[in-house]
Order: C-alpha cells, then structure tokens, then sequence
C-alpha cells in the first residue's frame, strides 16, 4: 500500500525548518575535519534534505517544494541570472558615466583552483538562502497567510541577517530587504526557485567578481575587475558605499524595476503548479467528509396516530 500523506499544519512545517538548522550545528562542531568550506555548505545539504522530506511527508516532492528538474528550470536559472547582471552592469554604468572608473586587473585572480572552487561556493551559499528563505517557510505563509505577507514576513529577516557582515548600516539593510522582495516576487510569480536562485547566484558572483564588495565582504579570490568611487565626493551614496553597490540609491531603483517588471510577468511554471494542486486536492480528499457519511444516521420517521391517518 502507498505511504498516506501526513497534513503538517503551516506553522508546524517552520518550526521543523528552523529545529532542522539548529540541529545541524552540533554536527558542525563535532566533524571538525570538514574545513571552512565544508562547515560552510553542510547546513544548506542538511536544509535541502529536510525540506524534501517535509515535501514528501505532505504527499509532495521537489518539485512542490520549487524545485523542478526539466528543461524549463535551465530557462528560469537563466532568467534570474542575465536579470541581476543587467542590473549590475547598469549600476558599473552609472558609476562611469558620473566620472567613477572600471578597471579590469588579471593580476587580483588568486590560483584557478581557489578561483573556481570560491565561485562553486559562492553559487550554493546563494542557492541556501532562497532554499531557507523562500522554501518551506515562505510556502507555509503563503498558504495561510497570502503572497503579500509571506513576501515581507522573509524579506525583513533576510535583510536583519546580514547586519552583521562588515559595514552594514541602514541603507544596505534596506537594499537587502528589497532584494528579498524583489526574490520573493520571483518565486511567487513563476512558482519556482529557480528564477531566485538564479538571480541571487548571478548578484554576488557579478558583484564580486567585477564590482567591488560583496554585501561588506572584499577580496574574493575570483575578482578580475573593480570600480573606484572615491573621487565622487557628494555624488558617492548614488552607487555605493564601503559596503559596496548594494549600499547605493541606484541599486534600490535597480531593485524596484526588477519587482515591478516581475509582478507584470505571467509565466509561471505549469509544472509545479499542477504538483502543488495535485497535492493539495490529496490534502482536501483526506479531510473531507462525503455526504452519504454524513447523513448515514436516518432521521427518526414520526408514527401516525389513528387519527392522523383519517385526515
């Protein structure tokens, strides 16, 4: 006999998210042989894994979770990434046309090896956020709560969680709380993370690989190009600060084009929504309670009295 599905109330499904990565850092502690990049990507594997099986608990799979594996999910990654390099580059734009300078320098590439391997890094680190952040949870708000709630109720923590980078102040936490609506617009309206994860990898391998500072952190082993804003002056809080373009005011412009523009969008992917219907009419078949069941008990047939029967 097939497995019956268990209904997992919204509010029991974040808190198995949030117990699954804290449950994962003893772990961390205790395998100490997995080094920095290791340490790095093993909550993320450890999220995906139990974001799956809550998928599979409800009746779903990856694919309800958002993550579907056919030629469309290519497109999408696709999508969300030429739409965050366009931004940055029309942000390296700006930064040249009101006398800033792009420089390309070969010279601050570190070994191919740490090069490419930060890049792999880079690309699942962004990939875990949307998965931790627009996954499970943002799902299970959604369902109870509406797209526009579950939007901000991921956004805000998205944006507190990176005040502790280095150099983080107001702007750039409000910058990254309009990322994550710009991120959760995205999945909200192609039903699928890809195009998040999409956008979200292509920002910071772009940023800081050709720009500058990623989020606060300089330096990346994989940086080719940079900008230098200093001679701006007054001008410099247009694009950047010492956090980098993400504490500038052409990166929320950027950022509020990119929300509108998605919210206009009407392609969403088929596939995903049509295993999410699929589960949610098993979850409603579970619960519901046919009529004859319901009126299995006949009701009491009042006696004729002599009487009666003479009317």
């Amino acid at each position: 006999m097939p497995r019956q599905p268990v209904a997992l109330p919204w509010w029991s499904r974040i808190l198995l998210i949030v117990g699954s990565m804290f449950a994962v850092v003893p772990l961390i502690m205790v395998v100490d042989t997995i080094g920095v990049f290791g340490s790095m990507i093993l909550p993320y594997a450890w999220l995906l894994v139990a974001s799956v099986v809550i998928e599979r608990l409800r009746g779903g799979n990856h694919v309800t979770l958002g993550l579907p594996l056919h030629a469309s999910s290519l497109h999408h990654v696709g999508k969300g990434a030429l739409s965050a390099l366009g931004a940055v580059a029309a942000v390296v734009l700006v930064i040249v046309g009101i006398g800033g300078t792009w420089t390309v320098d070969l010279r601050l590439l570190d070994t191919p090896v740490l090069a490419v391997s930060s890049v792999g890094l880079t690309v699942m680190l962004a990939a875990g956020e949307e998965l931790l952040f627009r996954g499970v949870v943002f799902q299970a708000l959604h369902e109870r709560f509406g797209a526009a709630t579950a939007v901000l109720a991921t956004s805000v923590p998205f944006g507190l969680a990176h005040l502790a980078n280095p150099d983080a102040g107001a702007i750039s936490t409000i910058n990254t709380i309009m990322a994550g609506v710009a991120l959760g617009a995205m999945v909200t309206t192609y039903r699928s993370l890809w195009v998040a994860i999409g956008f979200h990898a292509a920002w910071n391998v772009g940023v800081a690989a050709a720009v500058g500072p990623l989020s606060g952190w300089d330096m990346m082993p994989f940086r080719f190009a940079s900008v230098d804003t200093t001679m701006l002056d007054q001008w410099r809080w247009l694009v950047d600060g010492p956090y980098g373009i993400e504490e500038g005011a052409m990166t929320t412009i950027a950022l509020v084009i990119i929300v509108i523009g998605t919210l206009r969008s009407n392609r969403y992917d088929a596939v995903v929504e049509a295993a999410r219907y699929r589960r949610l009419f098993g979850e409603q078949r579970r619960t519901y309670t046919p009529l004859s069941a319901a009126s299995s008990v006949q009701p009491e047939v009042p006696q004729l009295t002599p009487d009666d029967e003479r009317i």
